[in-house]
């Protein structure tokens, strides 16, 4: 899917490209647990920072719209494993039939792809597994499949794939100068090996911590792990945008996006979380051609429905908690 859109912006760019309206972005937006600004949603969140580039190119009757962005989540436990970092690269790319010119439907495309986690410990209770130097034991195993770790004890990884199909309409009107209305699927796959899995009878098994043998806290923590079954996320959502002009330099605007949420095949440990709310707001300076943005986001949910890649047993606890953060965009229009 991807590689057709590429195929397509390339046939645009061939035929329109003496007559192609649209803009190209730079953007940075980021939270960090110090700022007092914000409420203190997860005492293990440390930071999150995603930085992206646009390019929206219109013509007559299509246009498309590709974009790349790095994702990164950071995370400072008091248990092992004590620092746990998300780092994911997503590609998305965006196809418009215009129908006249306030109104379009389009079809999208996000592949997203998380960096290998390897992880050097794992605690459980307060036996702690690996190579780090909290560690009450280290543990190999000969089988092949469990070189990649080398002195690590457990990789894990994730990808995302989402396909949306959206109506856009511009309204100006006292309460939005534009509406968007989609429906999506997201299908995310996890995987993850640790020869700790391995214990499954034996010395290590029965041994008691703190009252509970040792093989029951390896197979509850296990279970927490991200599915290695594919599950789905649809989506069904809408977005209102409005600029208001202060000045002839300076505009405020809004983004309110409302998605309503459904899984299928994944096996929740608490509760799913079925909407989330996404509020955007800031002030936009005009300088010609050039946009300069900056701007707040609010979550109702955390991320969940936004950032799929960051979404499995591991963290679904966090995900009926608020989030935001902070941006900075720079934008060309030609």
């Amino acid at each position: 899917m991807a590689r057709l859109f590429f195929v397509l912006y390339s046939l645009l760019i061939s035929t329109y490209t003496l007559s192609l309206d649209g803009h190209f972005i730079i953007e940075q937006n980021k939270t960090d647990k110090d700022w007092s600004i914000l409420d203190k949603f997860n005492n293990s969140f440390d930071k999150n920072n995603i930085v992206s580039s646009e390019l929206l190119l219109i013509g007559e009757k299509f246009g498309i719209k590709l974009r790349q962005s790095d994702f990164s989540l950071d995370l400072v436990r008091l248990t092992e494993p004590k620092d746990v970092r998300l780092k994911a690269k997503s590609h998305f790319s965006e196809l418009y039939f215009f129908l006249d010119s306030d109104s379009a439907i389009s079809v999208s495309f996000k592949n997203q792809k998380a960096d290998d986690q390897f992880i050097k410990c794992y605690s459980f209770s307060t036996f702690i597994i690996g190579s780090c130097e909290d560690a009450s034991i280290t543990i190999t195993n000969s089988d092949e499949k469990y070189n990649i770790l080398k002195n690590d004890i457990m990789k894990i990884d994730g990808k995302n794939e989402e396909f949306r199909f959206s109506y856009t309409s511009n309204q100006y009107n006292n309460f939005s100068d534009q509406i968007i209305v989609y429906a999506g699927i997201s299908k995310n796959s996890f995987d993850w090996i640790t020869p700790i899995e391995e214990i499954k009878s034996g010395f290590l098994f029965n041994l008691t911590i703190e009252g509970q043998k040792l093989g029951d806290l390896i197979q509850r923590e296990l279970s927490r792990l991200p599915q290695r079954d594919s599950f789905y996320i649809y989506k069904v959502g809408i977005t209102s945008k409005k600029d208001f002009q202060l000045n002839s330099f300076i505009d405020f605007f809004y983004e309110l996006d409302i998605v309503a949420l459904s899984s299928d095949k994944y096996n929740e440990i608490n509760t799913f979380q079925n909407n989330n709310v996404r509020f955007k707001s800031g002030l936009n300076m005009n300088f010609n051609q050039l946009d300069l943005s900056f701007y707040g986001i609010l979550y109702k949910n955390n991320i969940l429905g936004y950032e799929d890649i960051a979404f499995n047993q591991r963290s679904e606890h966090h995900f009926d908690k608020k989030f935001g953060n902070l941006g900075l965009k720079l934008q060309y229009n030609f």
